[in-house]
C-alpha cells in the first residue's frame, strides 16, 4: 500500500494516490459488474457472442465468428465475476496482484478486439500507480 523512496520527496508515486485510485477502481468495477448482473445476456454469457458478431463493435469479426461459443461465454462470465469481486480481492496483497493482473489483461484484450476508442488505454493508465516504479528505478539505475 505504501510506496517507498528516499524520504517524502524521493517517492515517485505518493502512497495516498495509489489508495485513492484503488478505491476508485474498486467502485467502478463493482458497479459495472452490478449493472451487468441485471442483464440476462450478461448472466448467461452470450453478450460476448453477440459482440463478436457485431461489425460495429468487433475489430476482427472473422476471428469472433470462428471463436468457440463456450469461450466467448466463459470470457463474459469471467469479466462479470472479476468486476464483482474486485473490491474484495484488493483487500489483501496477493488478491490485489491477481485483480490488477486480470484487469490489465482485460483492458489489453479490449484494446486488441473491440472498437471502444481510447477507453482501453485510459483504463490501463489507471494501473500506472500500481507499477513498482521505485524497484524498477533501482534495478535500472
Amino acid at each position: 500500500w505504501s510506496v517507498r523512496g528516499r524520504g517524502a520527496k524521493g517517492a515517485l508515486v505518493p502512497g495516498w494516490v495509489v489508495k485513492v485510485v484503488l478505491v476508485q477502481l474498486a467502485c467502478l468495477y463493482f458497479f459495472n459488474g452490478w449493472s451487468k448482473l441485471q442483464s440476462p445476456i450478461w448472466r448467461n454469457g452470450f453478450v460476448m457472442y453477440w459482440v463478436a458478431h457485431d461489425l460495429a463493435w468487433c475489430q476482427c469479426p472473422w476471428a469472433g465468428a470462428h471463436a468457440p461459443v463456450w469461450a466467448l461465454r466463459l470470457s463474459a462470465q469471467v469479466v462479470l465475476v472479476w468486476e464483482l469481486v474486485f473490491p474484495l480481492l484488493v483487500l489483501w496483497p496477493r488478491g490485489r496482484a491477481v485483480a490488477l493482473a486480470l484487469g490489465a489483461l482485460f483492458h489489453l484484450a479490449t484494446l486488441c478486439t473491440l472498437e471502444v476508442g481510447m477507453f482501453a488505454l485510459y483504463s490501463l493508465a489507471c494501473y500506472a500507480p500500481f507499477v513498482p516504479w521505485e524497484r524498477l528505478h533501482r534495478e535500472v539505475g
